[in-house]
């Protein structure tokens, strides 16, 4: 969920959650940069608790997970560090982030492909298609989101903008 103009009410993240529990994140803007936490066991009350807490100011992106790619692990929980070796660390500052729902098939297609014909090294640890996405928005840029033909929604969260792709 994209919070822009109003922050998250706890029983909202309590029902996203029971709906979508295997792991969740969430994202902000702090200094100029994207901040973000995440993992399987990170839930709902400590999100809006940290938010409260810490004052965290609007816009805050906050994502449920639900495994369809990939294996059940922390670092495949959402957000997604868009680099050319995202990042597999469950708290980090970077420059921007990518959040998806729905399913990307034959996306480790297109990070083999890529990577032979770039040489580019395959990211590290544990990949799923939210992952391998948002190493591919790094080598095509954020407009190779407009070309997938899925039914997808994706987000890409910079300290600048929010963009939306895909069937909203």
């Amino acid at each position: 969920a994209i919070y822009e103009n109003n922050y998250p009410k706890l029983k909202d993240l309590e029902n996203m959650q029971a709906m979508n529990n295997d792991g969740s994140g969430f994202a902000w803007i702090d200094n100029g940069k994207i901040h973000y936490k995440k993992g399987i066991n990170l839930k709902a009350h400590e999100i809006f608790s940290y938010i409260k807490e810490n004052k965290i100011q609007l816009p805050i992106i906050i994502h449920f997970r639900i495994k369809s790619s990939g294996i059940l692990s922390d670092s495949l929980t959402h957000p997604f560090e868009i680099s050319n070796n995202p990042s597999n660390d469950l708290e980090k500052i970077c420059d921007k982030v990518l959040f998806h729902n729905g399913t990307v098939y034959k996306w480790n297609e297109y990070i083999l492909d890529t990577c032979i014909k770039s040489g580019l090294k395959i990211p590290d640890g544990d990949l799923s298609d939210s992952k391998g996405i948002a190493f591919l928005c790094s080598v095509y840029g954020d407009n190779f989101l407009t070309v997938l033909n899925d039914s997808s929604k994706f987000v890409i969260f910079s300290p600048d903008k929010i963009k939306k792709f895909g069937n909203w």
